[in-house]
């Protein structure tokens, strides 16, 4: 619980800052903690020395802390040798981890995320693209931009289109599908089929919840809502976009899931 509101402190907090806890005799006894963007914390240890944590916030949504893997250093290391190209700093930094990629298919719909040693080279408006995921059958791809930046953007690529933007940094992608697929938190879940929501309908659940990651992974708009028991994503059918929305419901108790569906009666047709 603590956990869900800290993050969303995080998320619509801006840039804030508190004193982290003393460590007696260490360099991190007079640390600052720095919450900014989207899905970064900063540590700064000293004026001089600023430590930048980007997936921070997903690693509170999955509930872990996640391990460093020294073989997984050592196969980035050996791609950016074969490639010449240093990867972005939150690429590393989530891919340098154990179960970085177990983890991006089980948030997943059963996509493919691919091994680092076979993440190819792309090219789209003359800029490197570095490709990390296919869908489960191969309608679209997944790549992050190879830039400058240290979070830099993910874009997806539907077969026979160009690359589009998920509206989101690597980071964000990474907490956009963990907010949406992962259940172990929850109790209980249920899918809804409803229309796609108005204006006015969106506007009353800003005002009724929380907002929660804004990645589109699809390139299409995916709003999501969470509040301390309940998390909320709301589909359009990027396959066939006359169908009805899915609002994909989790619960942390079966009780908060029955006061979910009540309030959102209004909007929905039929439980799938």
């Amino acid at each position: 619980m603590d956990d869900v509101r800290g993050w969303h402190h995080a998320r619509r907090g801006g840039l804030a800052s508190a004193t982290s806890p003393a460590r007696s005799g260490s360099a991190f006894t007079r640390a600052r903690l720095i919450l900014a963007g989207e899905n970064r914390i900063a540590i700064a240890v000293s004026a001089k020395c600023l430590v930048v944590i980007h997936h921070a916030l997903t690693e509170r949504l999955l509930g872990i802390h996640m391990v460093f893997s020294p073989t997984a250093q050592g196969e980035i290391e050996h791609w950016e040798e074969k490639h010449n190209i240093r990867w972005p700093a939150s690429v590393r930094e989530w891919f340098e981890k154990e179960d970085a990629i177990t983890i991006l298919h089980d948030c997943s719909n059963c996509d493919s995320p691919l091994p680092i040693a076979g993440m190819p080279v792309l090219s789209h408006d003359g800029r490197a693209l570095v490709q990390f995921m296919n869908e489960n059958q191969g309608c679209c791809r997944w790549a992050f931009r190879v830039d400058a930046s240290d979070d830099p953007e993910a874009l997806v690529q539907f077969q026979g289109r160009e690359w589009q933007s998920c509206a989101c940094t690597f980071s964000g992608f990474v907490e956009g599908q963990v907010f949406d697929w992962e259940g172990t938190w929850a109790e209980d879940g249920r899918t809804l089929r409803g229309d796609w929501p108005s204006a006015t309908t969106l506007a009353w659940l800003r005002e009724r919840f929380s907002t929660g990651p804004t990645s589109q992974p699809y390139a299409e708009e995916q709003p999501r809502f969470f509040d301390a028991n309940t998390r909320l994503t709301i589909w359009r059918n990027w396959i066939w976009p006359s169908e009805k929305a899915e609002w994909r419901l989790s619960a942390k108790t079966f009780d908060s899931l029955d006061r979910m569906l009540d309030v959102l009666q209004p909007f929905y047709d039929e439980e799938l």
